[in-house]
């Protein structure tokens, strides 16, 4: 509709905006901290496999200040953009930045869960909870730098949150980490009904914010909702895991398996992308904007897990790269990597968007038949990013 295609959005946002950047926050944390600690790169898929506390934190505050760095640059590209395409792109990937962050607040949270999971958890999230009130500026706060980094700190905390409050149930119900019916079947349960209630949080904190004028505790309100979201996303990331491990006799089983996992993930994120903008409509609830960015977040970041999960092993089974240059050698190969699929796959995204306006303009549908002005603008619009784009 309009000469727009909501799908690819949608796809771009999960791929890209939540996927690619979950794997390159994940592999920057693995090689910093593997620096820190004069490791390995390590596969970071549990309590008991959790970095160093300091390795993470000097991953955190780092690529804290590069994200900063690197969203203003791209809000300098978002102005100078010419095109919606383009600039829709943009925010796709600013939107996702608070993710290469976030693994370094993960690997913190990781760090404290230790025997006593259930008060080590309530502990992650009291000190998450300090953390935000004590280092998140005001809303009328000048955009300097270190505003701007607090604010990504801050925004960053919700991935190791969800991963500590996710410890809590699996801790109560002891799931188990071998594959059977039974055990299948209560973690998809539990992620279920996980998911049901972050849905239900989404419209209770969203009116509790409604009905409170402190900026403070709207922005609270606002965390502890992400938060959940990442609850949902690692119980979910639980039931995948026991489905399919990436265990294997020999490396190449493990990196054929795993890489035919990454793309049926794949695979059922495109589906719910074309789901999910098709049920849309042109205007939303903020109710249903909070449930599809749900929907999204748990998808696209377990996309992205795989696909770390994935570079793991392909680490594993290269020996030769053990210690930390070897680990900084990798990340810069997966970055790269990355990076470029990122890059590809936003290339055609906006050209699929442009042919859209292309077809939207010479069908005559943008004038409308009361040629409203409102219609004649977004006709004089796509005409111009025709032309621009050819």
């Amino acid at each position: 509709t309009k000469g727009e295609l909501p799908c690819v959005d949608l796809t771009l946002n999960l791929f890209v905006g939540k996927g690619c950047l979950t794997v390159a926050g994940w592999v920057i944390k693995a090689a910093i901290v593997a620096t820190v600690d004069n490791s390995s790169i390590r596969r970071d898929a549990s309590a008991s496999d959790a970095p160093s506390f300091w390795g993470s934190l000097v991953d955190w505050v780092v690529m804290g200040a590069v994200t900063v760095a690197a969203r203003r640059r791209l809000m300098v590209m978002e102005k100078e953009a010419e095109g919606q395409a383009r600039q829709r792109t943009i925010k796709v990937v600013m939107g996702g930045m608070d993710l290469i962050p976030a693994w370094g607040f993960k690997g913190m949270a990781a760090a404290m869960v230790g025997g006593h999971l259930i008060w080590d958890a309530a502990l992650v999230l009291a000190c998450a909870t300090a953390i935000y009130v004590t280092l998140s500026p005001p809303a009328d706060a000048p955009p300097t730098f270190s505003n701007a980094l607090r604010a990504v700190l801050c925004g960053s905390m919700g991935l190791g949150v969800g991963f500590a409050v996710n410890t809590i149930p699996s801790s109560l119900f002891s799931f188990s980490d071998y594959f059977s019916i039974a055990a299948f079947t209560g973690e998809v349960l539990y992620a279920g009904v996980i998911t049901m209630v972050a849905v239900i949080l989404q419209a209770f904190l969203a009116l509790q914010a409604e009905d409170t004028a402190s900026p403070l505790v709207k922005a609270l309100l606002v965390f502890l909702k992400t938060a959940f979201n990442f609850v949902a996303a690692w119980a979910w990331q639980g039931a995948l895991n026991l489905a399919y491990n990436g265990e294997g006799s020999f490396c190449n089983d493990q990196i054929i398996g795993q890489l035919i996992w990454c793309f049926a993930l794949l695979a059922a994120g495109a589906t719910l992308a074309f789901t999910l903008a098709n049920a849309g409509s042109e205007d939303p609830s903020q109710f249903g904007k909070d449930v599809r960015n749900l929907l999204v977040l748990v998808v696209g970041i377990n996309i992205g897990w795989a696909f770390s999960d994935f570079a793991a092993i392909c680490y594993s089974c290269t020996p030769w790269l053990a210690g930390p240059l070897g680990s900084w050698l990798f990340a810069c190969l997966v970055a790269i990597g990355v990076g470029g699929v990122a890059w590809l796959s936003t290339r055609i995204g906006e050209n699929l968007k442009r042919r859209a306006v292309a077809e939207f303009v010479a069908s005559g549908r943008g004038s409308g038949l009361g040629g409203s002005l409102r219609d004649s603008q977004q006709s004089q619009g796509a005409e111009l990013e025709m032309q621009q784009y050819g």
